[in-house]
């Protein structure tokens, strides 16, 4: 999630290196020094193009603008080669100055290695996707779609729906669907906004939020929030909140708190408040 304080402790620390005043920062960026003010203030963020912008100003990668890590200020020089800039050393955005054009960019590393233009502004929300055809190693952070070919193995937060064709390793949030083809391993939560399904085995070292049909088997140390359909076992360390249905054991060490069915047998620390099976 991007951190506002962050990025305004971040601006503030690249401007008194340089020994300006927020008036001329502001100046040199296009803006006026209220503006500024509001960025270090962590009042308001600057938008994508900007904070390429300010990376530009300060030669510093877009991620050290936005990390929490220190900034290496023996690296701010504008006399050094930039990673936001282009071959020919222009900014990334110089050409991309059409005021009725939404221009959508996807940045690692403080490169664009991805951009579409959209014409046609209207006041419909736009969703942005994010389409990978490859593994994707380290964590993902997007407003729209989510879609991967490979594996992620990394934390994944995602506005709209998550599909990853390979295996999911690593704490998974979305506010939509979650659709994997292969095994979802979570040492954390995994928190849906709507279905969870998964062709293998799901494994969660934390509570699963949403409801949830795999495959495989459902092992989950926390609570199951939902509904929780298997084609394996089910177990569960917490409660069900949900009905539970397996094709094979459900083991249940708290509460299942709705309707049970199971081709194998049922086991309950607690209470089974629904129907059984």
């Amino acid at each position: 999630m991007i951190n506002k304080d962050i990025i305004g402790l971040r601006i503030a620390e690249l401007r008194r290196s340089m020994n300006w005043t927020e008036a001329e920062m502001a100046d040199k960026l296009g803006v006026t020094y209220q503006t500024v003010s509001e960025w270090e203030s962590a009042e308001t963020l600057p938008d994508i193009m900007m904070l390429i912008k300010i990376a530009n100003l300060f030669s510093q990668p877009i991620d050290s603008i936005i990390s929490s890590e220190p900034i290496d200020l023996n690296n701010n020089s504008n006399e050094k080669s930039n990673s936001n800039t282009a071959e020919n050393s222009e900014p990334v955005f110089e050409s991309l100055s059409d005021e009725n054009t939404i221009y959508a960019v996807l940045i690692k590393n403080g490169k664009i290695i991805e951009k579409s233009e959209y014409s046609q502004i209207s006041d419909k929300q736009i969703v942005f996707e994010l389409n990978i055809a490859e593994n994707i190693e380290g964590n993902v952070q997007c407003d729209g779609n989510i879609n991967c070919e490979g594996d992620i193995n990394g934390d994944i937060n995602s506005g709209g729906a998550i599909t990853c064709e390979g295996d999911i390793n690593g704490i998974v949030s979305c506010g939509g669907d979650i659709n994997c083809d292969g095994d979802i391993e979570c040492d954390g939560d995994i928190n849906c906004g709507s279905n969870i399904e998964c062709d293998g085995n799901i494994e969660c070292d934390g509570d699963i939020n949403g409801d949830t049909s795999s495959g495989g088997n459902i092992t989950c140390d926390g609570d199951i929030n939902g509904n929780a359909s298997s084609g394996g076992n089910i177990a569960c360390e917490g409660d069900i909140n949900g009905n539970a249905k397996c094709g094979n054991k459900i083991t249940c060490y708290g509460d299942i708190n709705g309707d049970v069915s199971s081709g194998g047998g049922i086991t309950c620390k607690g209470d089974i408040n629904g129907n059984v099976n």
